[in-house]
């Protein structure tokens, strides 16, 4: 298998489903983009649904994807309209131009913390060579501003209740602040 392809399945299985705008960041100069997605559509590893303005498509894992680069099957499932604001919400957050942001997988996220946060989507961030660990909430389209300032009070309050974040040698990792 091609180096691109893998790296554009492994980023569809992070990210659960990916545009072309994104896609052109994680190619090398001389690598054809389209080549590489014509390959895979052909041969059943991805799928593709025009369903964004302008006829763009939203690229997604297909159940062959995921085994290819074993993963979940559940990563290839066709997602309903909140998932798709969730996690294209997600991609577009941790690929904003300039920004060194990656979304954290649930097991990427107990070895740096443990269980102790709160379930949620959470990515990865570098700011000025610190390492931030963000919680990223995507509401939809039609949620109210009243819901929303709950959810993120309940998911502040759920993560304020937790102690410091201290690594086996005694060093503290992350603090969590009110």
């Amino acid at each position: 298998m091609d180096t691109l392809d893998r790296t554009l399945l492994e980023h569809m299985g992070r990210y659960r489903l990916s545009v072309r705008a994104v896609l052109d960041q994680l190619r090398d100069a001389g690598e054809a983009l389209d080549t590489a997605l014509a390959r895979l559509l052909r041969s059943g590893l991805i799928s593709a649904r025009r369903s964004l303005p302008g006829n763009r498509a939203l690229y997604q894992l297909s159940k062959k994807g995921a085994d290819v680069i074993a993963i979940s099957e559940a990563r290839a499932r066709s997602f309903r309209a909140q998932a798709i604001y969730k996690h294209l919400g997600l991609l577009l957050f941790c690929h904003v131009a300039g920004s060194q942001r990656f979304r954290l997988e649930d097991d990427e996220l107990r070895e740096l913390v443990g269980d102790m946060l709160p379930e949620g989507a959470y990515c990865m961030a570098l700011v000025d060579a610190v390492p931030i660990l963000m919680c990223v909430y995507v509401p939809g389209p039609r949620t109210s501003l009243r819901s929303i300032v709950r959810r993120v009070r309940e998911h502040a309050r759920a993560i304020a209740s937790k102690p410091r974040l201290v690594l086996p040698d005694g060093r503290v990792r992350v603090t969590l602040a009110n």
